[in-house]
Formats: C-alpha cells, sequence, structure tokens
C-alpha cells in the first residue's frame, strides 16, 4: 500500500496479538539504513531495532495506539516509549518529544520530532520494539500478510526496471538504490 500501511505481521513474537494495523513512525515511507541484528544470547553485539532516514525535526508517529511508558532523556538523547495493550513497547529516538509519560496516544500521532545525534551519515530515526525484555525487529511488526510476489531472474544486475514500482507498491516500501 503506498501509504505505508501494512497488516501486521507473525514474525516470532513481533505479531501485534490483537490484530492491529502498523504505521511505519515516518511518512513518506523511509529508507532503511541498518536493519535489526542480534546475536542468540542477550549479552550479544549487534543493533536492537531500525534506523530509518529522516531528517531533522521531521514528525514521528506512533506506530500504534498505546499509553506513553517513558519520554525523557537516556544517557545523551531523548527518547519515547509507547507501551501497546498487548504488551509489546515501541521505542522511538532521537527524538524532541511532543509527549508526556502516561498520554495515551493513537496511532499515527505525533510523540514528537527527529533530533540529531544518531547516524553518523545521515539523520535518522532509530525505531526499537520489545516485548518484555526480548528486543525484536520492529521492520516484522509491518510484514505484508497479502499475496506473495514472485521476482525476475536478473543475472548480473539489481536493475528493477519496469517491476519497480510493482514491488514498492505490493511491499508498501520504498526500495533503495543499489
Amino acid at each position: 500500500m503506498r501509504d505505508g500501511t501494512v497488516r501486521a505481521g507473525t514474525v516470532r513474537d513481533g505479531t501485534v496479538r490483537d490484530g492491529s494495523v502498523a504505521v511505519w513512525p515516518l511518512d513518506p515511507v523511509p529508507r532503511v539504513i541498518r536493519r535489526f541484528s542480534v546475536g542468540p544470547f542477550p549479552w550479544s553485539p549487534g543493533h536492537r531495532g531500525a534506523d530509518l532516514v529522516a531528517h531533522d525535526g521531521q514528525s514521528v508517529r506512533a506506530a500504534l495506539a498505546g499509553i506513553v511508558s517513558f519520554s525523557g532523556r537516556v544517557v545523551d538523547r531523548s527518547v519515547v516509549s509507547v507501551l501497546h495493550p498487548d504488551g509489546l513497547r515501541t521505542t522511538y529516538g532521537p527524538l524532541s518529544p511532543a509527549v508526556v509519560r502516561g498520554q495515551r496516544v493513537e496511532q499515527g500521532e505525533v510523540l514528537g520530532t527527529v533530533a540529531p545525534g544518531h547516524c553518523a551519515v545521515e539523520s535518522c530515526l532509530h525505531w526499537g520494539a520489545l516485548r518484555g525484555e526480548s528486543y525484536l525487529d520492529p521492520l516484522s511488526l509491518l510484514k505484508a500478510l497479502g499475496r506473495p510476489v514472485l521476482l525476475p531472474l536478473l543475472r548480473g544486475s539489481a536493475d528493477l526496471g519496469e517491476f519497480r514500482p510493482q514491488l514498492e507498491d505490493g511491499l508498501g516500501v520504498h526500495l533503495a538504490d543499489p
């Protein structure tokens, strides 16, 4: 879907159990510059979230409705965390918060604006997700349950050519150029 709204997926505990529809925290749909990755143990190195290209001052929106469980500084940057009815918690930072702890937010409601300080090369938003103490890939909340998309075999080229618009529309994402 072009608006970045897709049904939440069933990916390891990343499921939104009440059947809610998740939305991207940035509009338009951002390019992902660093994906979620963790090792086999809680103390393993990794990246516990996804970094999304943004510009300083861009509005950050709640991916799902919930209650703001934290709005403040963590070490050297401001972070907002939203607790959702099914126990999922999403985090957003760095941003200049526009919400306070205990405030109810609706899906798509502005939580604040992107602040500088997370990504070295370009401005970005770090988006995280947790269930209990387990970190989840926040992008798994955006997995579409629609029909599968078969891609053509591209020998020696990453050019999607005429297939790019259909693929982007079907997945609800913007594909970065190689």
